[in-house]
């Protein structure tokens, strides 16, 4: 079976809904302080709970990890959980062997019966919903660094449409947090005003030139979001980066579009530590067939190359 036909066959399956807006074995380590000055190896494996008892959050393990260690926060689309998120993109099993802890939260339920994160006005919180997202993750991810022997200086987060939305208002409200963000086929607030980040955050984010539910090209008056290429220059800006971006090599991220489908727009001379990078996959979807071994070289390990 080829990779885009395994990627079908995952995209069709109740827990992979991902077309909106957009294991257990738990083995417990002793806490760690992740301001060690020193690193130090530590065996792990399966995952663990953690969260509110109402709203709980997996914690997955790397095979093994060099503390202190790196945290992904895996953020789900319009309707999707984070399992499905994970099974879809793959992202658990990249990050095994790169020491990197991943924490699978999940959204609230809406009442159409989807999940959905507290994101823009355009994405998704549909009914006005009482929910803090931003309070909730951040609490996750306090919790986490407590519990396990991970870096605070190297906290991620990677969310795809949905979770795309969410990834950048954490960036907005929680850059003291946040270390960098990947983002698949999602945007941020309308208005650039809207986001007043404390502290750098570096930005990748993937989309889709051909993606029909959050567009390229931006929203509609009736549903506003900057377009990609609008939203990866504001955080340059941010960033302290040239103002026009360089074009770097092309990749193949696409399984299902031939060659080398991903143009990659670099821009340089940020602020020191800082990256800000815009993949645009031509010919992509809103959900791109994206291959493992890509995703682990071209956005985990860009991820972990950011640090404070």
């Amino acid at each position: 079976m080829t990779s885009a036909m395994r990627r079908l066959a995952l995209l069709v399956a109740p827990v992979v809904l991902l077309a909106g807006c957009g294991a257990d074995g738990s083995t417990a380590a002793p806490p760690t302080t992740a301001a060690a000055s020193t690193t130090t190896v530590v065996k792990e494996t399966g995952s663990t709970e953690l969260g509110p008892p109402a709203r709980p959050a997996q914690l997955v393990a790397p095979d093994e990890v060099t503390a202190p260690a790196p945290l992904l926060v895996l953020l789900a689309g319009y309707g999707a959980t984070g399992a499905g998120q994970d099974a879809y993109l793959g992202v658990t099993e990249q990050a095994a062997s790169r020491g990197l802890y991943v924490l699978l939260p999940d959204g609230t339920i809406d009442t159409s019966g989807k999940r959905f994160w507290d994101a823009t006005p355009a994405c998704c919180n549909f009914t006005g919903a009482a929910v803090d997202d931003v309070a909730y993750i951040s609490g996750l991810i306090d919790e986490a660094i407590e519990q396990r022997p991970i870096d605070p200086a190297r906290v991620y987060i990677f969310g795809h449409s949905n979770g795309g939305f969410m990834a950048y208002r954490l960036a907005c409200e929680r850059s003291d947090q946040v270390t960098a963000i990947a983002v698949l086929a999602g945007s941020d607030v309308a208005d650039p005003q809207g986001c007043v980040p404390t502290q750098g955050v570096s930005v990748l984010h993937l989309h889709g030139d051909a993606d029909s539910v959050i567009a390229y090209a931006g929203g509609s008056t009736s549903r506003p979001y900057p377009g990609a290429e609008e939203v990866v220059a504001r955080w340059a800006g941010r960033a302290g980066c040239d103002p026009e971006p360089t074009r770097g090599s092309r990749v193949d991220l696409e399984g299902g579009i031939a060659g080398e489908e991903t143009a990659l727009s670099v821009y340089e001379r940020c602020d020191e530590g800082l990256g800000v990078q815009l993949d645009t996959i031509e010919g992509g979807s809103h959900i791109p067939f994206l291959e493992r071994d890509a995703l682990g070289t071209n956005v985990l390990d860009w991820l972990l190359d950011r640090t404070r």
